[in-house]
């Protein structure tokens, strides 16, 4: 099993006009809280794909938490 980095280097993609609104928000939001806080935006990635994988699973993590340790 490999080890995770101490700081690993971690990338978003999103359509540009998505800059602007987080810009705004100073950072991003979850599909879930974008959706909760009625947030528009531009999607790029597949809905078949990422309703029933992550919209339908909780992740018991505080605001600006970490999902896994090292």
């Amino acid at each position: 099993m490999s080890q995770v980095p101490q700081d690993p280097s971690i990338f978003h993609i999103t359509h540009l006009d998505n800059l602007e609104g987080i810009l705004l928000a100073g950072g991003l939001w979850s599909d879930a809280q974008r959706s909760a806080q009625n947030l528009t935006s531009t999607n790029i990635g597949h809905l078949h794909i990422k309703q029933p994988l992550r919209w339908a699973r909780a992740v018991a993590v505080p605001t600006a938490g970490r999902t896994a340790t090292a």
